[in-house]
């Protein structure tokens, strides 16, 4: 119990360096500048309609193995590629700073930019 009272006070005297930080982290480019509010619970966007389901992975390691939990085609209500059903591809992107995997039912070319 005493542990977890000094995390809390911990955490408590620490949380006015949060902005600061996060300022001189979108500086360096390690935050995107007009997301800053999400990164202390302030959402860009308005929640849709209907379930949510939040799936977070701290790590890269930890996001792909999410993925295999995420069927675009039935959360997008299109049909899937029946032959690939069993062997799906994860296709790594990268926007700027962020890197993020999409899981696709086919690959029709493939190309590196580097």
């Amino acid at each position: 119990m005493l542990l977890l009272t000094r995390y809390r006070l911990s955490t408590l005297a620490l949380t006015p360096l949060a902005h600061p930080l996060l300022i001189w982290r979108a500086k360096l480019g390690k935050e995107d500048p007009e997301r800053l509010g999400e990164r202390v619970g302030r959402p860009s966007l308005p929640r849709p309609n209907g379930r949510l389901v939040w799936l977070h992975g701290a790590s890269v390691g930890e996001s792909l193995s999410l993925l295999p939990l995420i069927d675009l085609a039935e959360v997008l209500g299109v049909r899937r590629c029946e032959e690939r059903a069993g062997n799906q591809v994860i296709a790594v992107l990268q926007a700027g700073s962020r890197r993020f995997g999409l899981l696709v039912d086919r690959v029709v070319n493939t190309e590196e930019i580097v």
